[in-house]
């Protein structure tokens, strides 16, 4: 059985809140419901898309800040009656597998990217900034251990 992992990105702040992945296995899948916010409040980017349009997300699982990238997936669809934004993630691949080894567990770094239109871009004051705005989550920590089959 998969658990749905929710959790809430600020928008402003970038803190990541909620119900984080705690212990996931090589090979299982991944699922996270994300929720944005702006401070105390619900941000539904998909229901305002002149304002807030979310068009791609990113998460990326690290060993370390700077370290190697073990995982990326942007595999997203958008739910407009809860408002949030439902991720996939299959924990797989050659670094992750050769980074567990045989039988360990593996503290990752997590993130979530997001690209969104610019409402500023093409106002009628000018372009303010690039047709789109990228913007990443503060990390969050993902314990991966190694699959016993």
């Amino acid at each position: 059985m998969n658990t749905l992992n929710s959790f809430s990105v600020d928008m402003v702040t970038r803190v990541v809140t909620g119900t984080l992945p705690d212990l996931e296995k090589y090979g299982d899948d991944l699922l996270l419901e994300i929720i944005f916010r702006n401070n105390a409040t619900n941000v539904d980017p998909g229901g305002a898309p002149e304002l807030y349009p979310i068009t791609s997300i990113l998460l990326t699982l690290k060993s370390s800040d700077t370290g190697e990238i073990m995982l990326q997936s942007d595999a997203w669809n958008y739910h407009s009656e809860s408002n949030s934004y439902y991720l996939h993630a299959s924990l797989t691949g050659s670094a992750l597998q050769q980074a567990l080894g045989s039988g360990q567990s593996l503290s990752l770094l997590g993130e979530i990217q997001w690209v969104q239109s610019n409402p500023f871009y093409g106002s009628q004051n000018g372009n303010i900034g690039p047709a789109t705005l990228r913007t990443s989550s503060q990390n969050f920590t993902v314990t991966v251990g190694a699959s016993l089959t």
